[in-house]
Formats: C-alpha cells, structure tokens, sequence
C-alpha cells in the first residue's frame, strides 16, 4: 500500500526541475518525453511475499496503463527461459522501460543518468549495500529521491522480539551461517571420510539437462519397473511429456495446466533427449536397466587420514563432491512412506535454515507446496531428520569448508569441475606447529595484539583429537564470534539509522557521518589495539557538542562492523547514544554493558579498577547532561546488586568449610 501510494501520489509530484510538472506517475513515466524518467524498486529476494515476482505482479495489476513500462531483474531468473536479463537491463538502460523491481543483483557498474528515484522494499543489510544502491540514482546531478519502506512491526524470534525488517535481513544471515556445530561437523566430514551421492538418474542425466537452456528434471515412472521416463519443468506439475522407454516413443504434455511449450515444440525436445540417451548409454546395457540402476561411490579417505599417511612435504590431491549422500538419504528415507518425496523437495527444506527444526518445518511446507498434500512426522522421523539435517553438505558448505581448511594450511589450493560436480583439492603434509601459525595469522588480522598472543594456547585448549580438529572447532567458534558478528552489527547499525530518522533524528546526517566522520582515521588506529585512555580522550574531544558526539557516533558505527569487540569503541558510541536524543537508550546499555564486559575480560581488572574506571565514564558524561544518571543509576545498582550476591555465595561457602 505505501510503495503504490509512494507511485500513484508522492512521487509525481516531487520537486523536480523548475520546468517539470506531472499530474500523475503516467505523466511522470511517459516515453513521449525529451527526458524520460526511470526508478527501481528494491526487494529482498526473488519468489515469495514481498519478492520481485510478488511485487511486480502487484504493480502491474495496480497500475494497468502502464505495467508495460515494468521490468523484473533477478541473477537466479536467468533460468528462466521466459526472461531474458540482458535484455531487460538493454531495455531498462534504453528507456524502454520505466521501473525495474530488482534484487541487489542489478545495477553493479550500470551508469543510467536518468533514474530519479529508488525504493528498497525493506530494510538494506548495511549503509555500505544502501548507500551504493540508493547511489544508482540521479547521477545527472539533477533531483532524485531515495526511499526506505520499513515496517516497526515487532515478531517474536527464537531468543527476542524483533522487527519484521530485521527477521528478513536475518533469514539470509542465518542462511550464510548455520550454526557453529553443522560447520564442524562439515569439517571433520572433510577430515574423516568424504561421502558422495549415489549416481542416480538426475546425477547420471546432468549433462544431458545442461544441454538445454532452460531447466529439465527426469522422473521415471512408476518407481517400480518403471517403463516412462517424464520430463518436467523446474517446478511441478509443469511438463513437457514423457518418453515411452519400451520403444523410444515421445509423448508430448497436452493438458493445458501442465503444458510448457507448444506440442511440435515438446515433440522435438523429447527426441533429442532420446538421442542424448542412446549416446550415454552403455552399448551392453538396456536404457531401463542403466537409467534405473543407482550407482553408489564409495566413501573417501579424509584430509586427515591421507595426511596420517603421508611424510613432511609430501602432497596429495584429493576429489571432493560439491555434496554428500544426506539429501538422498532423506530422501530414500522418507521415499518409504510416501512415494512423492523427492530431491528437489528435500533440497528446498534445506534453505534457509538455522536449526534442525527449521529443517522439518521446511520440509513440511516444501512438501505441500510441490504435492497439495500434508505431511506428519512421527517421533522416530523427527529424531532422525535432526541428526540428518547438521550433516547435510551442500555446494555452498562445501566451499566454505574448503575455504576453512585452507586458512588452517591443511588445503594449499583447489580446482572445480563444474561437469563431474568435484573439488579437486591439493593438501600438503606439514608439522602441528606450521598449522597453528598458519591459524594464528589468520585470526591475528582480526585481534588485537594481545588477544593474538593468546591464540596459540587457546586453539591446544581447544576441543578436538589432534591438532587440525583443534584447530577446525577454534576457527568454527572465532568465525561466530568475529566474521559472523561484523555482519550481525551492519544489520544492526543499518536498522539503528532507520529508527533514529523516524524519531526525528537526521537520517542523512546519519549515513554521511558513518561515511565521513572527521574522527573514523583517528579511530582506526585503535582497531585492534586499544585502552581505557581512548574512551577518556574522545569524549572529552567533542566538549559536549552535538556535532562532535554525532562524527563520534559515526565514525563507532562504522568501525564496530569492522571489530564489534572493540571495547573501547563500544563504551564511546554507548556515550554518543545516550547524548543524542533521536536515540534508543537501551542500544546505549546495551554498548555500555558490552564495552565494559569486554574491558573487564580482556585488561583483567580487578573489581577496584573496574569500578574506578566506570566512576570516570560515569562523571564525564553527566557532565554534557545530567538527566542520563536515570539510565546509568539503575544499571550501575543492578551491577552492585549481583556482584553482592556472588560476594555473599562465595563468602558463606569459605565460612561453611572454615
């Protein structure tokens, strides 16, 4: 309602150019102008509510005179055969369109001069991503305008209560990571034994499917001595027909909610793909027989068990699959109890998912989706499903874990073949030592100097058998802790800017101090490597001026994406929080309890030096405004409170064994 409103209402009638007035979004888009206007439409994601498909067909229903000027660009349509994407962007970049919606995907390196407005269709995942996608317009110096639809709509999470914005923003940050205990168990999958997946019909038929430009999927037909081979869409129960496999007959789709392409068309791509066959079947075995015969590989020796034996120096190559057998396994597994359980479904279920139950709530719904039917798992079902669902490797797992291994120095360097569906990896025996200096630099680029000198302790400390399986579970954990919270924090910091616009704070001053914050090359210095004394000497730089507190608030958001345990980066931004009035106090707690935490942990202070410190902190800033005592008050007699009942445990424990 608010991106039509925005359209039908806002935007016609914006202060353009002296010279340039519309009456209505027909006018505004009109091709029959010298100077044609242009916008794009930002969503979050392809299919689904709110995704580009969604919102295009909600437009173009909207606004019939001229859904003619609406385009859709997204990288994953580009196997869609009814859309050409370098054709839509040539048309978009031509004025022959009006409005793109579009994912991020589109716009990198585009130079459109002409595009006057952009609406993101939530929330960015950063001010880096809104910035440069908001930058795509007005690039002819004349006025544009930059939206942001945000809904403060709060949902309940697993652990909190959230805003819908921030719940999507976290669907695809939980998505790129799944959890600190599936990415071991990937590792030490690599390091052990590396399965593969049986060479079933779709695995077998890969390079007849990527013959064609548009996607095919093969189901043979029925399960038992099956004597039709279907070839079907991308999606259920779109097909193109069937090939008789008795005498290599085509049977192209005919009904009308099933066809695809017309019947000459289907004909002709069904006795290619008989041809296709004929070549890749082996001349002593029958089609059926080759195409219902699953070929299982063998298990692999892992990294590790290669390495074992193996001498200092010595170098190997070991083939790794894109995936493992544990979608089929699934798949076989459900298969039992109802027939039309299949790959894709299980392949599906597994986006997106954070937890095993997310996993068997996805599969409940992928299912429906591709069958109207529901589904109800049994215990037994549901208890294994849980165990199946954290060894699951797909593409992207496996990537990762390569990229893992190799900054421990167990992977030198890897090739992909993209027809055998394999990572050839080169591994090289080295000493223990050599793997945790390798580890060690990795993380010291991360850390302060301090913090790296611990490293070595820490990661033979850690959980695990042998060094590389320490060294795997300390980098799974210092990924989570580090590299997943930079991410987590830009999240944050983008929503932060959203809520303090809306409470009449300076969204643009906002996104310009981030950027340009006259104190961030200062700051920078003490990254990594900082004291109390920085905190002491930045809040007693800005004087109590607003314009100084807001360049340190800036120049903190920015930085804190970079080290979120900056400790001394947190307790100045919790500083700035609670001076600025557009912001929410409890974010500045929330800094101020963390910058403290971390100090605390890190200098090892002992209580009379905390408690020194926090006097400090506490006087500088009711000095700029004395109505933040309210806030720090409560916090600080909460603080007392807890630390009293630990002191009183403790002493009447020493007391009882006196």
């Amino acid at each position: 309602e608010k991106l039509f409103n925005l359209l039908k209402n806002e935007i016609p009638k914006l202060k353009w150019e002296v010279n340039s007035k519309y009456d209505s979004i027909e006018s505004f888009l009109s091709r029959n102008l010298n100077y044609k206007n242009s916008g794009i439409v930002f969503c979050p994601h392809v299919g689904w509510k709110f995704g580009v498909k969604h919102i295009a067909s909600e437009l173009s229903e909207n606004f019939e005179n001229i859904n003619s000027l609406f385009g859709i660009y997204a990288g994953s349509l580009e196997d869609d055969d009814l859309i050409d994407l370098e054709q839509v962007q040539n048309n978009f970049k031509n004025d022959a369109l009006g409005i793109l919606i579009a994912t991020k995907a589109f716009g990198m390196g585009i130079d459109k001069p002409n595009i006057r407005f952009t609406v993101h269709f939530n929330m960015p995942q950063s001010i880096e991503s809104f910035y440069q996608e908001a930058g795509r317009a007005g690039r002819d110096k004349d006025p544009a305008y930059c939206y942001i639809l945000y809904s403060p709509t709060k949902i309940e999470s697993k652990d909190d209560t959230i805003t819908v914005d921030k719940s999507l923003m976290l669907s695809f940050y939980h998505n790129s990571f799944r959890g600190i205990e599936k990415e071991k168990r990937i590792m030490w999958e690599l390091l052990n034994e590396i399965t593969f997946p049986q060479l079933t019909l779709n695995f077998k038929l890969n390079e007849i499917k990527n013959s064609f430009d548009y996607p095919i999927n093969f189901t043979l037909w029925p399960k038992d001595n099956p004597y039709r081979l279907y070839v079907n869409g991308e999606e259920f129960p779109k097909s193109y027909g069937f090939i008789g496999l008795n005498n290599l007959s085509v049977f192209p789709e005919s009904r009308n909610d099933r066809i695809i392409v017309s019947l000459e068309s289907a004909s002709h791509i069904l006795s290619q793909i008989i041809s296709l066959l004929q070549e890749k079947c082996p001349n002593n075995v029958s089609l059926i027989n080759w195409l219902t015969q699953a070929k299982t590989v063998d298990p692999h020796p892992g990294f590790e068990r290669i390495l074992e034996e193996m001498e200092i120096g010595e170098s190997k190559r070991v083939v790794v699959g894109f995936t493992n057998d544990r979608i089929q396994k699934i798949t076989n597994y459900l298969s039992v109890t109802n027939q039309r359980w299949n790959e894709a479904i299980v392949t599906k279920a597994n986006n997106y998912c954070f937890t095993s139950e997310d996993f068997i709530n996805n599969l409940k719904k992928e299912f429906w989706r591709a069958t109207n039917q529901n589904y109800n798992f049994s215990q037994n079902q549901i208890n294994q499903l849980s165990t199946w669902f954290y060894e699951i490797r797909d593409e992207q797992d496996t990537y990762k874990a390569i990229y893992r291994l190799s900054v421990i120095g167990v992977v030198d360097e890897y090739e992909v073949d993209y027809n055998s569906k394999n990572i050839i990896a080169t591994i090289t025996k080295k000493s223990n030592s050599s793997y945790i200096e390798s580890l060690t630099n990795y993380i010291g680029r991360y850390v302060s100097a301090e913090e790296k000198l611990r490293v070595p302790e820490q990661i033979l400390a850690s959980q695990g058998n042998t060094v590389i399986q320490k060294c795997s579970g300390f980098l799974a954990k210092f990924v989570y802790s580090k590299i997943a919270a930079k991410r987590l924090e830009a999240i944050n910091v983008m929503e932060s800017a959203i809520v303090s616009g809306l409470n009449n704070g300076n969204f643009e001053e906002f996104v310009n101090t981030y950027f340009d914050s006259r104190f961030t090359p200062k700051l920078r210095q003490f990254l990594y490597d900082y004291s109390i004394e920085i905190v002491w000497d930045f809040m007693l730089k800005t004087e109590g001026d607003p314009d100084s507190i807001n360049h340190i608030r800036g120049a903190c958001d920015r930085l804190l994406v970079e080290n979120p345990d900056n400790a001394a980066f947190l307790l100045l931004r919790s500083f700035s929080r609670f001076l600025i009035p557009s912001y929410n106090k409890n974010d500045a707690l929330s800094d101020f309890n963390k910058g403290w935490r971390l100090f605390r942990d890190l200098k090892n202070w002992t209580r009379k030096e905390y408690l020194n410190n926090l006097s400090k902190f506490y006087e500088l800033i009711i000095k700029y405004d004395s109505s933040i005592k309210f806030y720090l008050d409560k916090e600080i007699f909460e603080e007392h409170k807890t630390w009293l009942k630990s002191h009183n445990k403790t002493f009447l424990k020493e007391l009882e064994n006196a």
